[in-house]
């Protein structure tokens, strides 16, 4: 591996958590009754947040490893597969 490919892989990787963080909330607010529309996208940035805290966290047990920094990137994948398995669980958007 080299520094473009990771560079290019943390490009890659940027994005597609940048369409995921302004999608969801409007699937939400779309397809959610209007009584708990609110509550959902709320849970959602708080879920966000914790994620972001608990990735740090994670990633600070790694510093001390030899080579640490490819599992930073490894652990990546875990969020990833476990929402593209929830998106094949999803409704149609109204």
């Amino acid at each position: 591996f080299n520094y473009s490919m990771l560079l290019i892989g943390r490009l890659l990787v940027g994005l597609a958590i940048g369409v995921s963080s302004f999608t969801i909330p409007i699937y939400l607010s779309e397809s959610a009754p209007s009584s708990s529309r609110g509550f959902l996208v709320t849970c959602f940035n708080v879920s966000i947040t914790f994620g972001q805290f608990f990735s740090i966290l994670l990633a600070s047990g790694f510093i001390y490893l030899s080579n640490g920094w490819r599992y930073m990137f490894g652990f990546a994948v875990i969020p990833a597969v476990i929402q593209l398995i929830g998106f094949l669980f999803l409704s149609e958007s109204p």
